[in-house]
């Protein structure tokens, strides 16, 4: 017979070695009970079910997890029984322990019982609901006699028929849908954390502390689903393609126990005392010693299906160690950053890699979230200040040098990307790329050969760069090409004193490069001290108020799963989403209202499957309309309910046709669409945003500028609605060609990223029929959840994209004149001339 309580439970563990919870049997008899469904990758993968009553958490492993199709009865089978508290718990459990491997919350919420659950369990059928996440309606538990000899009590999992019952095959195939583990997302979905440079490593919270790398930032993803051709796929920081240059590394991730999943860490090679050495990674790379090099893994994004962005890290990195810990010691390049706690021991080891040659430490917030960009949970303190510049132009070699003389430099003093969400982030002041010195020593005579190889591709007539010196024999380049260097410190004038060649930074964008100077770490230190809820304390939340996730109402839209997070970067919920859009309802809607739309939804939020929808479907309220136009059915709104009406269904994105209805065949705007190549900086984009306002003004016709969430600019006219669409298209055709005619080194009217490189393409296609574009106030499906802003002509070199998002623009619209007041004012036809061209 079973032990009552956790006996057996506790008797199964080793807690000196386990983080599991000990547990204690407590909150006796509630009425509202709470439940939890935990993916756990053991020896096998299974679903643990666990079900709160009298005071622990009854549990069953369900190999195979739950189905929403009553035809389907899963094997569950009876274990011991768990403390309250484990139904918090994520993380791993240490190979060689009971149950070793990982564990992930997959779902929770509350339960009720049909009847007394105390004789249910007695009789061997206990018939519950569920309110949960992902789960919800009426199951029942049936336990089935055992084989002879048999100790474990076998039971079956059923859902019963109800309105959240599925028995089709798209909606859960096999009856397997709910729990088979996605692909991953696209690696671009994903974005790095970085770590904000400080004078001193912060103490007083839960940091780990690791050794800085000395190579370059790659993301592995794993997919055994969609990649039959190769290994994985690895991105650079900038989103370089480098999955065929380290495919050795990504063959070694492939063959890791899992189905999916995204890695972030640095390629480095390793000199022979043991430190990770730029200089010598960039010789293996120039000498093509591929095995030379090392992939060391620092934290897990994503993981069989999982996004666990959201997760603290020091649960990503626990499953990351889990995952990795059986390629130690296979000669496979991949190795596991640990970390040590404790302030003191951070100092001293800091100590020992200054004097061992080493870069420097990284502190890391422990109990935080994955945060995209620049945040003050990662905080850098280096032993030698380092900078990276661009390579703004170069000097003729002296005497038997070869190659060339020195490098001059720039930087760019914009702002750098911080985090999009609430917390601190360090900002230096503003500006363009300007000079910052020139750099002769540290190059070997093979790197100068290299280098004068690569430049004199990229010659320009005049500097491209605020501040140029009048130097003799300079050559000036393309500013696209990154270094680093070591130095001493900066001059008064701006200038790097005593610089250092260090190596390329093939990893880095020139747009990104600006001044990095010490951040004060104050503002980290207060943070570190606040108490963070666990996923146990928002489960017992969930128990509360909100347990039976109660719809709660925006712009009158009752939003169900309001806590369900959509974009884990900022933590910003379904609610904040939905809450959001009533905000910009009043500036939005008139550019939305009647307007047939494309949306991408994404139910699960940013990190799951996203997909468009064109079409009005089943169960979406009459505030969501449908009408034919162009022969198709097509799906609008008229009003802040219906926006939000959206949101509850999933969408995240709006995109909207260049015509509304009730004349879906006569556009009201030509839409020009800036799309850059990813390495040209902004300040290129606002300068070609401006040469087609001037292209416009020339045919008589007034425009307005939008971001579009990304790097690109959204130009705008409206134009009275009178012409086709084949009119309007070719009209902005002709705008398009003319660019790229008169300035091909710039522009380009072709599709395709191979024709963008160094170049903005201007997109004329938003203007044909059926197409669309981001509608203004849109939020985008990016980290972040980044907003396409109208903006003023005269802020378009002020602002920073990505500083617009759900979370800034709302407050921004109380202070500042909406720069787009005029846009349905303005009474414009277009140009005869052009007409008659465009046929």
């Amino acid at each position: 017979m079973k032990r009552a309580g956790l006996a057996t439970y506790r008797e199964k563990r080793d807690f000196a070695v386990t983080k599991e919870p000990r547990g204690a049997v407590s909150r006796g008899r509630e009425a509202r009970l709470s439940y939890v469904i935990q993916r756990h990758h053991a020896r096998r993968l299974h679903f643990d079910f666990r079900l709160e009553l009298d005071g622990v958490l009854k549990s069953w492993a369900v190999p195979k997890g739950p189905s929403l199709s009553p035809r389907e009865k899963r094997l569950a089978v009876e274990v011991e029984d768990h403390p309250l508290d484990y139904g918090g718990f994520e993380g791993a459990i240490p190979h060689g322990e009971y149950g070793g491997g990982y564990v992930l919350v997959w779902d929770h919420g509350t339960w009720t019982p049909a009847g007394d659950p105390h004789d249910g369990l007695k009789r061997g059928r206990l018939e519950l609901t569920l309110d949960g996440e992902r789960l919800h309606g009426a199951f029942v538990l049936v336990r089935i006699r055992g084989r002879g000899g048999e100790r474990r009590q076998n039971w079956l999992l059923i859902k019963k028929r109800d309105r959240f019952a599925r028995d089709d095959a798209e909606d859960d195939p096999g009856g397997d849908a709910i729990t088979r583990a996605p692909p991953v997302p696209s690696i671009d979905a994903f974005t790095p954390e970085l770590a904000t440079l400080a004078r001193a490593l912060p103490a007083g919270g839960p940091w780990g502390y690791e050794i800085k790398l000395d190579g370059y930032r790659a993301l592995v993803a794993v997919d055994r689903e969609r990649q039959r051709e190769r290994a994985a796929t690895i991105a650079s920081r900038s989103g370089g393609d480098w999955s065929e240059r380290f495919a050795k590394i990504g063959a070694a991730a492939a063959a890791l126990p899992v189905e999916n999943a995204v890695f972030d860490g640095e390629v480095c090679a390793v000199d022979a005392e043991g430190r990770t050495r730029f200089q010598e990674l960039q010789h293996a790379l120039s000498a093509g010693r591929m095995d030379d090099l090392v992939y060391f893994v620092f934290d897990l994004l994503f993981i069989d299906g999982f996004d666990v962005r959201d997760r603290p890290l020091a649960v990503r990195k626990a499953m990351l160690a889990s995952i990795l810990d059986g390629a130690a010691g296979t000669g496979a390049p991949l190795a596991y950053v640990k970390h040590i706690e404790g302030a003191e021991q951070a100092q001293a080891v800091f100590v020992e890699a200054c004097r061992r040659g080493i870069e420097g430490i990284v502190a890391k917030r422990l109990d935080q979230p994955h945060r995209p960009g620049r945040t003050l949970d990662w905080i850098k303190v280096k032993c030698e200040s380092r900078q990276e510049v661009v390579i703004v132009g170069y000097t003729k070699p002296g005497g038997a040098r070869p190659g060339l003389g020195a490098l001059l430099l720039g930087v760019n003093d914009g702002p750098r990307a911080g985090s999009t969400g609430p917390r601190p982030v360090y900002r230096p002041p503003g500006g363009r790329l300007r000079y910052a010195g020139k750099v002769g020593a540290g190059f070997s005579a093979r790197v100068l050969v290299d280098l004068a190889r690569k430049l004199g591709k990229m010659t320009v007539p005049k500097p491209r760069v605020d501040g140029a010196p009048r130097v003799r024999d300079v050559t000036w380049v393309e500013p696209s090409l990154v270094c680093e260097v070591a130095f001493t410190e900066w001059t008064r004038d701006g200038s790097l004193r005593h610089p250092r060649f260090v190596g390329l930074r093939e990893d880095k964008r020139a747009g990104d490069v600006v001044v990095e100077r010490p951040a004060p770490i104050d503002a980290a230190k207060r943070d570190a001290a606040k108490p963070r809820p666990t996923i146990t304390a928002k489960r017992d939340a969930a128990v509360g108020a909100d347990a039976r996730g109660a719809a709660t109402r925006v712009a009158g839209v009752a939003i169900s799963h309001a806590t369900r997070v959509i974009d884990p970067a900022t933590g910003t919920t379904k609610i904040d989403l939905a809450r959001y859009y009533e905000a910009v309802a009043p500036r939005m809607v008139p550019f939305v209202a009647r307007r047939p739309l494309a949306l991408v939804r994404c139910p699960d939020g940013i990190g799951g499957e996203c997909f468009f929808q064109k079409k009005r479907t089943r169960g979406m309220p009459e505030t969501i309309r449908a009408e034919t136009a162009g022969g198709h059915e097509v799906l609008y709104v008229e009003d802040a309910a219906g926006l939000v009406a959206l949101v509850q269904f999933g969408a995240v994105e709006m995109h909207g046709w260049g015509a509304r209805l009730p004349d879906p065949e006569k556009p009201d705007w030509i839409a020009m669409d800036l799309d850059p190549d990813e390495a040209l900086p902004f300040a290129r984009v606002a300068d070609a945003a401006l040469e087609v306002r001037a292209v416009f003004q020339s045919l008589g016709l007034q425009s307005f500028v939008k971001t579009t969430g990304g790097k690109g600019l959204h130009v705008v006219a409206p134009i009275v609605p009178e012409h086709g669409w084949a009119t309007v298209k070719a009209v902005a055709q002709s705008i398009s060609v003319g660019l790229a005619t008169r300035d091909p080194s710039r522009f380009t009217s072709t599709m395709g990223k191979q024709n963008r490189a160094g170049k903005i393409y201007v997109d004329y296609l938003r203007n044909g029929e059926g197409a669309t574009a981001v509608l203004p106030y849109s939020a985008r499906r990016r980290p972040g959840l980044p907003v396409a802003a109208p903006i003023a002509w005269r802020d378009v070199h002020a602002i920073d994209p990505r500083e617009l998002t759900t979370k800034t623009v709302p407050p921004m619209l109380r202070r500042r004149r909406d720069p787009w007041a005029d846009f349905f004012d303005v009474k414009q036809r277009l140009p005869r001339a052009r007409r008659r061209a465009a046929g």
